[in-house]
């Protein structure tokens, strides 16, 4: 035999329908980041592991770390980019 049941309204308060929305790109603009692009590749074990050494000794992630390899190199030739 199924119970009986019944659906009831509720309201919920102002304070928790009014709560701000996180956005993403907002926070990025206002803590000075650029928009990202997600790139996937691999790379050489060997690589991988001495650049996990290295960021895990100056206290950086890999991603950081490449980013400003990354950086450093297209400064170098944005002369042939162009």
């Amino acid at each position: 035999m199924a119970k009986k049941f019944t659906l009831t309204k509720t309201v919920a308060s102002k304070a928790i329908v009014q709560t701000p929305r996180a956005d993403k790109s907002a926070n990025d603009f206002v803590q000075g980041r650029e928009p990202t692009r997600a790139k996937t590749f691999n790379i050489p074990i060997r690589l991988a592991d001495q650049l996990r050494i290295i960021a895990a000794k100056r206290r950086q992630t890999d991603t950081d770390i490449i980013v400003g390899l990354i950086d450093q190199f297209i400064r170098e030739n944005a002369e042939e980019a162009k």
